[in-house]
């Protein structure tokens, strides 16, 4: 599993020519198939602003950066219906609330994993809050227990958090 928020902040490097061509800011997801589909880049340079980079294009995201074959940033670009971001806007997966199809509240959403080798929606990293993350720390759940996706998140009545596995 790959942790998206994990790549915020790290910088894009282009290999052609060895040149930073920015900083990941946000990942946008189809909101209909659940994949990861583009990473929106903050240029720094002569072409400053905001662009993204199809997954697809992205050659690796490493422990430090992302790497990219030739500069494949997109202009501008705005949110489309049926996408929906990681952090920022107001249909962002992160922050928002997990319940049951009975109503409990599990906790909020902070971070997505998407699979090894594949840009699918794999889980959820779940806070329970801040003294209790400290204490317990977080939780995960599987995206195959996701009833709907809205204003919250409604995931089946017998969906239970597990431990999260911490990456060695």
């Amino acid at each position: 599993m790959r942790r998206t928020r994990q790549w915020i902040g790290m910088p894009v490097l282009e290999l052609e020519t060895g040149e930073r061509m920015g900083v990941v800011t946000d990942v946008y997801f189809d909101a209909e198939h659940h994949t990861a589909k583009l990473l929106v880049v903050e240029r720094t340079g002569i072409l400053a602003g905001n662009a993204v980079i199809p997954l697809a294009d992205i050659r690796s995201v490493g422990e430090d950066a992302v790497t990219i074959e030739t500069a494949a940033l997109s202009e501008e670009w705005q949110a489309q219906p049926g996408v929906r971001c990681l952090l920022s806007g107001d249909d962002s997966w992160v922050g928002k609330e997990l319940f049951t199809e009975n109503g409990t509240v599990l906790g909020t959403v902070a971070d997505v994993y998407i699979g090894e080798e594949s840009e699918n929606i794999v889980g959820y990293e779940v806070s329970d809050g801040l003294l209790a993350d400290l204490v317990t720390g977080r939780k995960w759940l599987p995206f195959a227990h996701t009833v709907q996706v809205g204003e919250q998140i409604i995931v089946k009545s017998d969906a239970k958090l597990s431990e999260l596995q911490v990456d060695a």
